[in-house]
């Protein structure tokens, strides 16, 4: 996902339409998104290469945490629609 080094994130929701679990670095404050799903979701921050390493291997050996993330990412998603008409509704009146 990014965000270990000072370019930014790259997009979260387009992985977590698939139901899988997100992996991200440290530097992800100016994306309120990425700080709802860590709260709510699937994703996980790190902050190093070794807790990658420990998150990789935690979903790789364990397939049951690793669909509990990405149902937890899917569900988000799904909790979102509609955020477009939302918008669209607002930006009419």
């Amino acid at each position: 996902g990014g965000a270990m080094g000072t370019t930014g994130l790259h997009n979260i929701l387009e992985p977590a339409v698939f139901g899988v679990p997100i992996i991200i670095g440290k530097n992800h404050e100016k994306f309120p998104e990425a700080k709802q799903m860590i709260s709510e979701a699937g994703v996980v921050s790190i902050s190093d290469y070794d807790e990658l390493s420990a998150r990789l291997l935690e979903f790789l050996n364990d397939p049951s945490k690793r669909l509990q993330f990405g149902q937890l990412n899917s569900q988000f998603i799904q909790d979102q629609k509609g955020a477009v008409i939302q918008i669209i509704d607002f930006v009419r009146i």
